[in-house]
């Protein structure tokens, strides 16, 4: 049984409650009835669930081939985005950039634009040199909004992997989890019943005691977290952590946060 200082388990096979759960029918709801779009036989099982894994590598952007002849300089590498951010934080450096990006032409075509001084855009267009964002490409700057893309894929890289924890995750449920959901999205379901009680209450816990969802809702919220959204939405309901009748599904058991 999961058990946690803020929780409350009941249903689902785990344990019974004991108190007051508000319902949306007055009467018990019928027996499940799979609907046209739930596997059956094979593709049923659980253990079909195929999912991808969305972590992202994390390597570095590859390096630029060189440039024809008249493209303009390559422009250098950006190993950190939180640099050309930086580089962009200050207010002269943005009008530059925006001007060469809309503009163009040389110092005092994009100082004109700018609104600023020849040696004030000077430094300005220097700096961003430096990042990445301007090349020389002779008689004229160029703007490369590449160092943007290679910056923004850094990030992706550079972000911190989703923990079942960051989910909503008890410390019991986490401890199961991590060996079958990476970065939100679960990899495959245990093999083992009682692991797989603890993936399900995980996934009922996306679910508010109480409300009625339509199935293309529930469907939703579990796309959240692998493709085979039926599979998963039918072992709630065989496993008795959701119910249905009539369309619409509610929670009937697993952990909840009370006061």
């Amino acid at each position: 049984m999961l058990t946690g200082s803020k929780t409350v388990t009941w249903g689902g096979g785990v344990a019974a409650y004991r108190g007051t759960v508000s319902c949306p029918f007055d009467d018990k709801p019928s027996d499940d009835q799979p609907s046209d779009d739930e596997p059956t036989g094979d593709d049923a099982q659980v253990g079909g669930l195929r999912g991808a894994t969305h972590a992202a590598d994390g390597r570095p952007p590859a390096e630029d081939q060189a440039p024809a002849a008249g493209d303009p300089a390559p422009a250098p590498s950006v190993r950190h985005p939180g640099r050309l951010l930086a580089t962009l934080g200050q207010a002269q450096r943005l009008r530059v950039f925006a001007a060469v990006v809309l503009h163009g032409g040389d110092t005092d075509a994009v100082a004109h634009a700018a609104g600023l001084t020849r040696s004030v855009a000077a430094k300005a267009l220097d700096a961003l040199v430096a990042v990445g964002l301007v090349a020389d490409a002779g008689d004229a700057w160029a703007a490369c909004p590449d160092a943007l893309t290679d910056a923004a894929r850094t990030a992706a890289g550079m972000r911190e992997v989703l923990q079942p924890e960051d989910l909503g995750a008890t410390p019991a449920q986490a401890a199961v989890l991590r060996g079958f959901v990476v970065d939100g999205r679960l990899q495959r379901m245990p093999a083992q019943h009682s692991k797989r009680l603890v993936v399900l209450d995980f996934l009922a816990q996306r679910f508010e005691p109480g409300v009625r969802y339509r199935e293309a809702e529930v469907n939703d919220r579990l796309l959240a977290f692998h493709s085979d959204f039926a599979t998963l939405r039918r072992a709630l309901v065989d496993e008795g952590f959701l119910e249905r009748r009539d369309g619409a599904y509610w929670r009937a058991g697993g952990t909840f946060e009370v006061g």
